[in-house]
This record gives C-alpha cells, structure tokens and sequence, in this order.
C-alpha cells in the first residue's frame, strides 16, 4: 500500500477573532467524511499561530536553504511546517474585495517549500471572495505551484445577515452549516425563453398602420426569429423582453422616448417587446457624459451609458451599467451573455468593437458572479423541444436531466488581433439524401487544422451561414434552389419531412458530432413563404427558406475557401437545435451533448463548484495546438505540420481549461483532493504549447517593431491537400492514402 500523502488545511486568517479555522475544520470534515477519499493524512495548520510579521528576513525566500538560511525562529518553524506537506488546501478569507495582507505575507514567506506542488483554494466571504480566490491562483501560480481549476467560493448564508454577525465574532451561523456548501447548492439563475417573431424596420422610413409585412424581403442579417426572456428594469419595474444572444458584450434596452408608442412602429417592430422610460424610475442615473455604442454580426446600436436596477427570474442586479440606445436597426433589448471586452481579451492587441469608453461594460453573468448568486461565469442553453419555439437558460449550472451521452468539451478558437467569441471549427461534415443511405463527404476541407473553416455558434440565430463549397453539396441533397427575388435559397416546404442527413464534427477527431436531419433545416412557413405555379404540373409549389445560406450566394461578398473569412460563417440555431450547449466564459471553451427531449425525469442540476471549474460532467477533447507558420517552414518549425498561418498571430489554445493548464499533481501520484463536488486532477505543461507562445511572442514582437508586415498574409492553400471524409463508422478510423487524410465520424459522439 502507498504511503498516504500529507495535506495541510491552512486557515490563513490573522485577525484576533476569526472564523478561518472554523472553516477550515468545515472543509476538512467535508473531506474526510467523504467515502470516495482514501490514501490521504489531512491536518489543520493555522497562519495566526505563527506570528509572522511582514517579512524580516536577511536571505531572500529563494535563498533557502541552497545559499542561505532563515535566522528568525518565526521564519524555521513556519518553512519546517510547510516543507513536510505534499499538498495544500488553502482556506482564505477575502476583505475589501481582495487578498488579506496576512494571507500573501505567508505565502511570500517561503519558496523552495511550495515550489512544484499541488494546492486547492477555498475561499470564504460576503459573496464567496471570488476576487481573493483569483488573487490568490495568480500568486500561487507565480510561486510554481500548481492549482486546481476547481476553487470553491463559500459565502454566508443571507449575505450581510445574521450569519455575517456570528461571523465578525467568530462564529459559525445556524444558517451556514458546517457540513454543506452554501454558495454550490443554489448558485444557479433559471430563466425560460421563447421565440419571437418581428419585422425589423428601415429607420429611415415609417410606414403606415395598413401596410402589410412585405414577402419580397427578408433579410438574414436582421434576426426576423429571435429567442426572448422576459424581464424588468427601473424602479418601480418596467416590464419588457429582451434578445437572447451568446455573442452580444454588453446590454442594452431601448429609450422609449424614440419609440412611435400609437403607429406601426410600436405594433410591428420598434419596441413592440417593450421599452424604457427613464423619467418613470427613481433608480435611473445617467450623467450623459458616455456613448454607447455596439456592433456585432446581428446589427449595431447607438446611445448613452446609464446606470440602472436589472431583475432577471427572481435575481435584481441593481445599478448594473448598460445601454440605453436612441437608435438601433432592431428595436429590441439585447441580454448580453458574451465576452466582456476589456474582461476577457486574449491579448494587450485585442480590439474591440464594442463601445467608445475605456472598458466594456459587465454583462450578466459577470455581475451574477460578482454578486454571488453564480460560482462561475458560465452557463446552458437547450429547447424544450423540436419545435424551437422555447428554451431554458440556466446560469451557473447544468442540468444532467436534459441530456444524454457524452457532454464534450472544447476551446473556442482564439486570435491575438481579435475579441474572444464563442466559435470552433468544423472539422468535417457530411451527409445522405436518405436515413437509409451512407453519409458521404461534403465540401473541402482542408487537410491542416488551421485550415478547417472556422464558425461562429450562434443558437439565437435561425439561420446557418457556411463556405459555398460546403453550402452547395447541402443544397445538392436538400433540393434547394436560388430564389431570385429573395437573393437567398429557398426548399419546397414539404422538405420538412425529408429524410436527408447531416452530420457535422465540431473542434477535432473527438469533437462533437451533430447530427441534423435535413428537416429541421426547413424555415417555417409562418416565418416566411412563396407559391410558384408550374404550367407543366399545373399546380403551385409551396417554398419555404432553407436554414442554410451561402456568402457566396446572397451577399456581395467574394467567394472564399474554407479557411478564410472564417468569422463571417456560423453556426445558426436550426443546425443546432438537438444540441445541449454549454458556454464557459470563464475558461473560453464550449460544451455539447445530445438535448433529450420529452423527459419527464426530475431536475438534476449541478452547479459550477468554483469559479473557472470544469463543466460539471464534462468529458474534455484531447490536447491539439495550432500554432503561427510561416509558408514553407518545416516540419521541424511548425509542430502541426500545416505549414500555413493567417499572418495576424492566429492561433489556437486548445484542451486544457484556464485553471489545468497550469495543472496539480505532479510528483504527488495517487494525490486526490475532493471537496464535496471539487477535484483536483493532476497535468503538465505540453511542450507544444510552451514552442506555440514562443513563436507567438516572437511574430508579435515583429508586428510591434514594423517588420515582416505584408510577408506572411496568407495561408498557403497549395502546401494542404483537401481532406476527404469517410461516411461515419462505429468507431475512428485514421487512415492515410497518398497526401490526402481520411476522418471518419464517431455516431456516438452527442449530436
């Protein structure tokens, strides 16, 4: 039997009357009462007992003991407690919204005796002491240890109640028990959505009460079909919807005093879902000295930050920042669930296309985090059912109840030169005119993976914009046909009950797999439709739009390969609409599983356990690095052997989540920490990766210095044959045949 590894539960707290200890006894009675823990030997250490003032040694901390010692008897016993340990639960309080001074001086104490080694942050507070928990990563990181991405947040039952009382004097509240995790049991915001439909409207020109909703236009661009969650702004609450949508940054709602409240502007689009009326609420601040302004893929928005109370399902964030816009080209509030520019950029470089103040302001599940009512900025989206008419959003938390299979994860494909979006690659696609026929492959895609088009995911969005090589193959088998009048395909509405298919893997060889039957990719007819009269029939086809359209089809863009304008292409919600997804801000990545619909089954939702914790249950891709190469370099100089780069320091992070990157478990084999829903698991740097930030430091270092612009602006398209796929098969199958890769698709991958 392996000897069992020594934990030290450190309580760092140094104030005279404290709960740290409590806490820390809460945590290791949490763990050693769990069945699934064995081989460890857990002990309480408290900082306070140490007396460590600021640091009054002579040697420095890494000094010891190769060149020097401590003299200080303080300074031998607090190395000599720490030395013997092989893990550490770090158990911190957070005061004034950070790191206590008590808590980074022992940690600054040492060096050599925490170097190399695992250690898990629990953290405690008001609100659970997100901020000293991320504090504390980075220095531990910095230290070289290794910290598990799970970091639990424990915060006081009742927020400033009774319980916060009992802990200012050092007691544990009734409603704070010591054997549960308050902060996981309920850190979740539910909130159903449906669908809408509206005509969004030429701001330039009003119509009259008569006028009728034109079948000759329709256009992609403005969502005609949105998703909507009902809320309230102002005080008292001023009811409205808003627009769901996973890209948008910032939130937004429209000023009623722009809207036509008695003509067809207020019944057919401009706020027809609801506005605000500033003059109406007591909480409403505006100084009017900051524009807002956004643009996105959907459309863009013009008008003035404000300050206001924002209440989503039973949560009131009050005097969050958002938009109040005078003029937009869709009149409908935006809920935004993306990135926060100035929160998430990958890069100093990144630019950002959001607004004209310094900083992007928070969006939702930021503030839901910082106010306590979520662990981590991430959350899941699925339909009810098929027949996308409504949905559930649930911040904070999964449902294992909702789907079945695998729940993959995977990163999204980020760039130095642009702001972070939830996007993948489609790593190969295809397909069948019948359930009954073998899937064949579609499109070209290129062999490399940088060269596999790169999609955005956009559930709110009813449409799916895709390469023409790829979109032509699907209208091949979908019998769609180029609607003049439209400038957009078109299918015989009957091709609803098609027996087509689809299938699509996302991200890599071990991406997820949807499979779409072509039938869900029918527009409804109430969306839009158009009879056609054949004179050799003698009857009138009904067309419906297709949910597949082409760059190289309805708009003047010029017509691109696979691996190019890859942020015009995404991946719309009818291509999507079988899929469970969850989206992880917090660590850049996406989960997908296969929706199971019509359960009756009880809700089992599990929250996220910590701030940047893996998705609950999830099963993460395995480790592939893109990387910047110059045309014609090596195989040598270019580890992925694609030969290729975009010349603007593209590149992609991909399988390992912001906290594993850094990995726990090194040199402590068999270590296992779990609490309650926590685990720590153990990984190493890959070597990849580290020559992938290299050469990316050195292409940036260039750009900033004016040098080599303009000679590495493309990708060499003739150095990467186009991969063909195979039908899918029951199992992987990775053969090669001349220059040219075959993939074949896992069917039991989720869908």
């Amino acid at each position: 039997m392996t000897t069992a590894k020594k934990i030290a539960v450190i309580a760092t707290s140094t104030r005279k009357v404290r709960i740290g200890p409590k806490v820390a006894d809460i945590v290791k009675n949490a763990i050693s009462h769990d069945a699934s823990i064995s081989n460890i030997d857990l002990s309480l250490v408290e900082v306070a007992n140490f007396n460590l003032p600021v640091y009054d040694e002579v040697a420095l901390p890494a000094q010891v003991p190769a060149v020097a010692k401590f003299e200080h008897a303080h300074s031998i016993a607090w190395s000599n407690k720490i030395a013997k340990y092989d893990g550490y639960i770090l158990v911190i309080p957070e005061y004034n919204y950070g790191m206590a001074g008590g808590t980074k001086n022992a940690i600054d104490y040492l060096y050599n005796e925490w170097i190399g080694k695992p250690a898990v942050v629990v953290s405690y507070g008001i609100a659970g002491g997100n901020r000293a928990s991320e504090q504390a990563k980075g220095t531990l990181e910095g230290m070289k240890l290794r910290v598990a991405a799970t970091r639990p947040a424990l915060s006081f039952a009742g927020g400033a109640g009774p319980d916060l009382v009992a802990a200012i004097k050092g007691e544990v509240g009734e409603d704070s028990p010591a054997a549960v995790w308050p902060a996981a049991a309920t850190a979740q915001v539910r909130l159903p959505f449906t669908r809408q439909s509206y005509q969004p409207l030429n701001n330039n020109a009003r119509r009259r009460d008569d006028e009728r909703r034109s079948t000759s236009t329709f256009d992609f661009f403005s969502p005609d079909t949105v998703y909507l969650v009902n809320v309230t702004v102002g005080t008292p609450p001023q009811n409205m919807s808003m627009m769901l949508t996973v890209q948008a940054g910032e939130t937004w709602v429209v000023n009623a005093d722009n809207c036509d409240r008695d003509g067809y502007s207020l019944k057919y689009g401009w706020c027809k879902y609801g506005s605000f009326l500033p003059n109406e609420s007591s909480t409403y601040v505006n100084p009017g000295t900051e524009t807002f302004m956004t643009s996105y893929t959907e459309g863009y928005a013009y008008g003035e930050i404000m300050s206001e109370t924002l209440s989503i399902g039973d949560v009131q964030l009050g005097k969050l920042n958002m938009g109040l816009v005078d003029t937009a080209d869709t009149y409908i509030g935006v809920l935004a669930l993306g990135f926060n520019t100035s929160a998430y950029t990958p890069s100093p470089y990144s630019s950002s296309s959001s607004n004209t103040t310094s900083e992007s302001l928070p969006t939702v599940p930021d503030r839901l985090l910082t106010d306590g009512k979520i662990n981590s900025t991430a959350y899941s989206l699925w339909l009810d059912d098929l027949s996308n008419e409504s949905g559930s959003l649930l911040l904070g938390a999964v449902d294992r109840s909702k789907f079945e299979g695998p729940l993959i994860r995977f990163p999204i494909v980020t760039s130095f030169s642009t702001s972070k979006v939830f996007n993948t690659r489609i790593y190969s696609i295809n397909g069948s005119t019948s359930s009954s026929d073998a899937l064949e492959p579609m499109g070209s895609l290129g062999a490399s993976y940088n060269d596999k088009p790169t999609v955005r995911i956009g559930p709110h969005d009813i449409a799916s914009w895709l390469p023409d090589d790829i979109a032509q193959d699907i209208y091949a088998i979908a019998g769609a046909t180029w609607l003049e009048s439209q400038s957009n395909y078109v299918v015989p509405c009957s091709a609803n009950t098609s027996t087509a298919q689809l299938a699509s893997q996302l991200h890599g060889a071990d991406g997820p797999v949807l499979n779409v039957p072509v039938s869900d990719l029918v527009i409804p007819s109430d969306l839009w439709s158009s009879s056609k009269w054949s004179w050799d029939t003698e009857t009138a086809t009904q067309y419906c739009l297709f949910g597949v359209q082409s760059y190289n089809s309805s708009t003047s863009s010029t017509s691109t390969t696979s691996g190019s304008s890859s942020s015009t292409y995404s991946l719309g919600g009818l291509m999507l609409k079988r899929a469970y997804m969850v989206f992880d801000l917090a660590n850049a990545e996406m989960a997908i599983a296969k929706t199971k619909f019509g359960s009756g089954a009880t809700e089992d939702v599990v929250p996220f356990p910590g701030y940047a914790a893996e998705v609950p249950g999830s099963t993460s891709v395995s480790v592939v690095v893109s990387v910047y190469c110059p045309v014609g370099a090596t195989s040598d100089e270019c580890p992925n052997g694609s030969g290729s780069g975009d010349g603007y320091g593209y590149y992609d992070s991909v399988g390992l989540s912001r906290g594993a990157k850094i990995g726990i478990g090194v040199g402590v084999g068999g270590f296992s920490l779990i609490v309650l829903v926590l685990t720590v698991w153990a990984v190493m740097r890959c070597r990849r990766i580290r020559r992938a930030e290299a050469e990316l430091a050195e292409k940036q270092k260039r750009v900033e210095e004016g040098t080599g612009a303009g000679a590495e602006t493309g990708i060499d398209k003739d150095s990467n044959p186009a991969m063909s796929q195979q039908p899918p098969v029951a199992v992987k199958d990775v053969t090669t045949t001349g220059d040219v890769e075959r993939n074949k698709i896992d069917p039991s991958k989720p869908q």
